[in-house]
């Protein structure tokens, strides 16, 4: 990036501040799809039958001139069958749509298509394939709203859902042996699953559903982490802060960016991963998130057995209570997007690059002092969280702390921008979708 356009990226992001905005064209034509994907500038919609793809090349009208810049679908099209999820990785110019296959229930046919035409990927052995590990996740909790096909891809590796409770992976373009994963404890379910880098994956853990829930009772969920490169290396099972007795996890689930970028650029898809888990309990719901460092998992690689939540996260990661949407945020890099909710509430992003929380935090001593110099009114500035945070829930036996520092950016765009809207976050700009399904692209 040249070094003016990464001082305006910056400025944009720790401000929450966007100087231009593009607009795109006949994204509304889709109607509430909801089905979407965004990745290194590349952004990819879909409805049932229909797929847009866009490409963001060059910048928008700065906010406020007449004028509005306007991206037009790089390419669309119409395929015969009903599209139940879609994944792109525009390194390898990869679409992968998935088909549910209307007369078998929770099965589903992959078809692999190039981002740039839509026509068949020339990399792959088989442009439509079809497995018989290929199923429905299943258990998902009413209050989250997601596509029961859960289908993760990096530039080497398909995973899928398989059933039985276990995962499925393949090198894609080959389509050879698959490797299947399951949790290391019994009676426990795979919930969901991401790839911390192109050839580790982490997977949720938790305890089956039982018709007696109090079996379940101050059992632990987990996260399995496991490397598809060398098999036979030992998984290692990553247990969460201990249950209270009185509790039980019914759900975890795992928000982290949904590509791997190739070597020799970078290894890791994302440098954090957000972490949703449901808890039961007292006839009530309990829902936490916790963010955790992708380097604090990777550290673990190889342990093998079972690892106690102080021995391998310490003070590292960061817990919240569902104070956010009931949707998944959306992660970019060390970045989420988050709507904090409150008598007023406002989309946010969470900083928690440890380097630029701790630039910010100078950048405010400084600004400070010269505010007090000058006898002039402070701006606003983003809200740092540097202290040790002691998080205490019912659903712990004990309080958990944590050293995590992170920035609370509060969006700052044009009125009405975002009323009734929702924000999708990138590493280099920002989707806006209105309610009437059209889309504007922010950009620094």
């Amino acid at each position: 990036m040249h070094p003016t356009a990464a001082i305006a990226h910056y400025r944009a992001f720790s401000t929450g501040r966007f100087t231009r905005r593009s607009r795109l064209k006949d994204a509304d034509s889709l109607g509430d799809a909801g089905v979407f994907s965004s990745m290194d500038k590349v952004y990819a919609q879909c409805n049932e039958h229909t797929v847009q793809v866009y490409q963001f090349t060059g910048p928008g009208d700065e906010f406020g001139s007449d004028s509005e810049a306007v991206i037009s679908p790089a390419w669309e099209m119409t395929v015969d069958f009903v599209i139940e999820d879609l994944e792109i990785v525009p390194s390898q110019d990869l679409l992968l749509l998935v088909e549910a296959l209307p007369t078998v229930p929770a099965k589903f046919r992959l078809h692999f298509l190039s981002l740039s035409t839509g026509l068949p990927h020339l990399h792959t052995l088989h442009s439509v394939y079809t497995h018989p590990y290929l199923h429905a996740i299943t258990g998902m909790p009413a209050v989250w709203d997601e596509t029961i096909c859960c289908v993760r891809i990096t530039d080497k590796w398909l995973g899928v859902f398989g059933d039985g409770g276990k995962l499925v992976f393949w090198p894609w373009r080959s389509m050879g042996s698959p490797t299947v994963l399951r949790p290391s404890a019994p009676r426990y379910d795979v919930t969901f699953f991401a790839f911390l880098s192109r050839n580790v994956v982490l997977f949720t853990s938790v305890p089956r559903p039982s018709v007696n829930p109090s079996r379940n009772e101050g059992l632990s969920p987990s996260l399995e982490l496991a490397s598809l490169s060398n098999p036979l290396e030992p998984a290692t099972s990553l247990a969460l802060p201990q249950t209270a007795p009185d509790a039980a996890p019914a759900f975890a689930r795992i928000t982290s960016q949904r590509y791997t970028l190739p070597e020799p650029f970078s290894d890791a898809a994302s440098t954090i991963l957000w972490l949703d888990v449901i808890y039961g309990q007292n006839h009530s719901v309990l829902q936490l998130s916790c963010v955790i460092p992708v380097s604090l998992l990777l550290a673990q690689l190889g342990r093998g057995g079972t690892v106690s939540w102080d021995d391998w996260a310490g003070n590292g990661a960061r817990w919240f209570r569902k104070a956010m949407m009931p949707v998944a945020p959306n992660v970019a890099g060390d970045r989420a997007c988050v709507l904090l909710r409150g008598n007023d509430s406002r989309w946010a992003i969470l900083d928690f690059s440890q380097l630029r929380v701790a630039k910010l935090a100078h950048e405010q001593r400084a600004s400070s002092t010269s505010d007090a110099l000058s006898n002039t009114p402070a701006s606003p500035r983003p809200k740092l969280h540097t202290d040790l945070h002691i998080f205490d829930t019912p659903a712990f036996c004990e309080p958990v702390a944590s050293a995590l520092s992170y920035a609370e950016i509060v969006l700052d765009v044009e009125d009405g921008l975002l009323d009734n809207s929702w924000p999708l976050l990138d590493q280099e700009n920002m989707i806006i979708f209105d309610a009437d399904g059209g889309a504007t692209v922010l950009e620094p």
